[in-house]
């Protein structure tokens, strides 16, 4: 879908980010704009992005640059393996115990 032939800024920031987060491209979601916070929440539900609220930043509106450096820096204290695990479980859907390990 092009984001961009969308009439509804909403609709449009959830799909582009939706498609950001689904091609693991977070080069893009990392630019320095901002968005809802509501908006960056749906992307992630449909994306099933565990991002939890605190890890965003307050407000009504968020600075993608600042949520993604924020969200990275809780993959790293979380652990590489984690990290990794999550984002197959997000791509794949249920994992093996052979391939889990």
């Amino acid at each position: 879908m092009d984001a961009r032939k969308l009439t509804n800024q909403r609709l449009k920031e959830v799909v582009e980010i939706s498609q950001s987060m689904l091609a693991g491209n977070y080069d893009e979601l990392s630019e320095n704009r901002k968005i809802e916070t509501e908006n960056f929440m749906m992307a992630a539900t449909f994306t099933r992005t565990k991002i939890k609220r605190e890890d965003l930043p307050e407000g009504d509106e968020i600075n993608m640059c600042e949520a993604m450096d924020r969200l990275f820096q809780r993959f790293e204290e979380k652990g590489k393996s984690d990290t990794l695990k999550n984002l197959l479980k997000v791509k794949l859907g249920a994992l093996s115990n052979s391939l889990e390990n």
